[in-house]
């Protein structure tokens, strides 16, 4: 029951924090930037108490993950700087950018660059369809 609660409140606090700065412009008020802090650490030590009550039971759960050594950093330049991290994001460019990388290692040398643009087009373009045909399907359904 204990973990139930600690895994609630990770969910709670993280998801609170994200509505807090989404809610804010990209430069925070004391009391936002201070509750979104607040917040991201809380997160971040339940979940590391998690991580250490199953280390104890010897289970392979809550394992930390880089990424929460990042969200530390995030919290810490919030706190100096009050900018809203929703407004500076970049997280998904690490998975953009193997996008392309991978685009680019079946393209020839020659037209790399070209060849890039155009398939990120088509890319682009059938992502589109998918999700226009999926909303199409979902209003013929009766769901919004």
């Amino acid at each position: 029951m204990r973990r139930l609660q600690g895994g609630a409140l990770c969910v709670w606090s993280l998801t609170n924090a994200i509505h807090v700065m989404d809610a804010n412009p990209i430069l925070l008020t004391e009391d936002a930037a201070s509750e979104t802090c607040d917040l991201l650490l809380q997160h971040l030590l339940h979940w590391q108490g998690l991580k250490q009550e199953c280390d104890a039971m010897g289970q392979k759960r809550w394992k930390l993950r880089p990424k929460h050594h990042t969200l530390e950093k995030i919290m810490f330049f919030t706190q100096a700087t009050r900018l809203n991290p929703r407004c500076l994001a970049t997280w998904q460019d690490e998975s953009y950018l193997g996008k392309i990388k991978k685009i680019g290692t079946h393209c020839h040398s020659g037209n790399v660059m070209q060849r890039i643009f155009q398939r990120l087009i088509l890319n682009w373009s059938q992502r589109w369809m998918e999700t226009k045909r999926h909303a199409n399907h979902a209003e013929l359904n009766g769901r919004s």
